[in-house]
């Protein structure tokens, strides 16, 4: 599997929040993040991602609704 926007073989999976989300990578080149089809899902090894800890943490939003 190769980045969709500069095609390097480079990629980062990252980690799901929750089990049923989609799988997504981050380019090590561009940066671009992007899920695969769903024809293509399997194991970063699989999929010539690397396989590394994601750098990514969780966010909450700032959003307080009524003030």
């Amino acid at each position: 599997m190769r980045c969709r926007r500069c095609r390097s073989p480079r990629l980062l999976q990252l980690d799901k929040k929750l089990p049923q989300d989609n799988s997504v990578f981050r380019c090590q080149e561009c940066g671009f993040l992007f899920s695969p089809a769903t024809g293509q899902a399997g194991t970063p090894s699989d999929l010539g991602a690397e396989t590394r800890a994601s750098r990514t943490v969780a966010v909450q939003s700032g959003y307080q609704a009524g003030k």
